[in-house]
């Protein structure tokens, strides 16, 4: 997100200096590829805003998503990963008796 903030940034500030390099002269003699490049440059720039306001709204809508784990949510798991765990331990207990048993 933040590369798209400084993507953003650079494009304003490139558009500036086009602006203010841009001849100040009348008529349109030397002005169509200098006007060009505004364009472009404000085409890209606009592009960018719409993927810049699509990532912000996927972003919120993963926050949102993300919200219900909670660190409750993460110590039930490690509760229960813990409680396999043991399970685990003694069922190999008890085939290793069986196992002597037999």
């Amino acid at each position: 997100m933040e590369h798209l903030k400084e993507k953003n940034r650079a494009l304003v500030l490139a558009r500036e200096r086009s602006d203010r390099d841009r001849p100040r002269r009348g008529g349109s003699s030397g002005s169509g590829s200098s006007d060009a490049d505004t364009g472009r440059l404000q085409d890209a720039l606009l592009e960018e805003q719409r993927h810049t306001s699509q990532l912000e709204g996927e972003n919120a809508s993963l926050k949102e998503e993300l919200s219900a784990l909670t660190p409750e949510f993460f110590e039930e798991v490690e509760n229960l990963k813990f409680r396999y765990q043991e399970a685990i331990d003694e069922n190999d207990r008890l085939r290793e008796r069986v196992r002597r048993g037999a």
